[in-house]
């Protein structure tokens, strides 16, 4: 069986991905937390999601 590896490999990622990555998320658990309204059907959910993210973000 043969395994045909790219010779190319993915770049790098930047020095400073997981800082980006980190500053991205808590603006998306930001906008989850104030968009997502209580009459909305997914509102736990969305709650659940967002106590999740800045769980592991912490």
């Amino acid at each position: 069986m043969s395994w045909d590896i790219p010779s190319s490999s993915p770049p790098p990622l930047q020095a400073n991905y997981r800082s980006l990555a980190a500053q991205k998320l808590s603006v998306f658990v930001s906008h989850l937390r104030s968009l997502v309204q209580k009459h909305d059907r997914n509102h736990e959910v969305a709650q659940k999601g967002a106590r999740f993210i800045r769980w592991a973000l912490d």
